[in-house]
């Protein structure tokens, strides 16, 4: 979407190229992806996590490669809904439509360098999301989150529910941003 940087109108984007300031210079904003088919949260987690198409993003960007091999990559957006965590690195030509549809099946988003979080002024992302720092190994920090993780989930839903359906992104970006 960098074309959205050249305009002079106000951009609704899933996925902004730069930061919160350059975003605001340039009236860029983060909203979440619409989901097509939403999965149901409850369905079991049949897997610790799941990747979008290709681990190769993952890899690029410095988080523990040795956890490539334990991810499931996903080919259907229904297997979303069968992992506890779902890893949305930004170079990812998948795009964010994959992180909100993880996130409206209960996933919980573990985010490798997305630059501006939709509605960040309103919610604090790291009640429920997770954001690794680069060079640690994954399956460490699933370990180590495990009893957060039902909490993680919780929120994680709420997040979905109050900013992202379509009737309630809309009263929030409304609300946030035109009115």
């Amino acid at each position: 979407p960098g074309w959205f940087y050249l305009n002079n109108a106000i951009c609704f984007t899933p996925h902004p190229v730069y930061g919160r300031d350059k975003n605001r210079l340039s009236r860029v904003i983060p909203i979440p992806c619409c989901s097509p088919g939403t999965p149901l949260p409850g369905e079991p987690k049949r897997y610790t996590v799941s990747c979008p198409a290709s681990v190769e993003p993952l890899v690029r960007s410095g988080l523990g490669a040795e956890d490539a091999a334990n991810l499931k990559v996903i080919r259907d957006p229904r297997e979303i809904a069968q992992a506890k965590y779902y890893v949305h690195v930004e170079s990812d030509t998948a795009g964010p439509m994959w992180l909100y549809e993880a996130m409206s099946a209960g996933a919980v988003p573990v985010i490798v360098g997305l630059p501006d979080l939709p509605f960040a002024e309103s919610v604090d992302w790291s009640e429920f999301a997770i954001f690794p720092m680069i060079g640690k190994n994954l399956s460490q920090i699933f370990q180590s989150l495990e009893n957060s993780y039902e909490t993680r989930r919780r929120k994680t839903l709420e997040f979905w529910n109050g900013y992202c359906e379509s009737a309630a992104r809309n009263d929030q970006i409304i609300r946030r941003y035109l009115a």
